[in-house]
């Protein structure tokens, strides 16, 4: 290392971090698509996980835990209020005002579901009963 007198290194400007939650006005929180954004939501999926008690919501079948890589039956972060159901904005929380929102579902399942505006499997299938009726 060369050292010169009287000269003082400057240090490296750093860079903010990004925070791993953005939070909107309107009380929304999105995870970013960052490192520490897809730790924060994959601790979500966790939570939601246990709080079903590994079972999914849109089919009742069991799921392997969250960090299985199961292919077709790996778990994903179902939203509620999906975007092609009027839930044009993404909101992640897991809970609001203490009731739960969101839930885990087979990758599987998310995908059948699509934009439905149905929680579970079986309210979809009620519906289109009605509606045949």
């Amino acid at each position: 290392m060369l050292i010169i007198p009287g000269f003082t290194p400057i240090p490296k400007p750093q860079r903010p971090k990004s925070p791993a939650v953005e939070t909107f006005a309107d009380g929304r929180e999105v995870c970013a698509n960052t490192v520490a954004g897809r730790r924060e939501y994959r601790k979500r999926l966790t939570q939601m996980w246990e709080r079903q008690e590994g079972i999914c919501r849109w089919c009742a079948d069991p799921m392997p835990s969250v960090e299985a890589l199961a292919g077709f039956d790996s778990v994903t972060f179902d939203h509620d209020f999906g975007r092609g159901s009027g839930g044009s904005r993404r909101d992640d929380r897991i809970e609001v005002d203490g009731v739960p929102q969101n839930a885990a579902v087979h990758w599987r399942c998310n995908a059948d579901k699509a934009s439905s505006r149905f929680l579970t499997r079986a309210e979809a299938e009620k519906s289109k009963q009605e509606r045949t009726a």
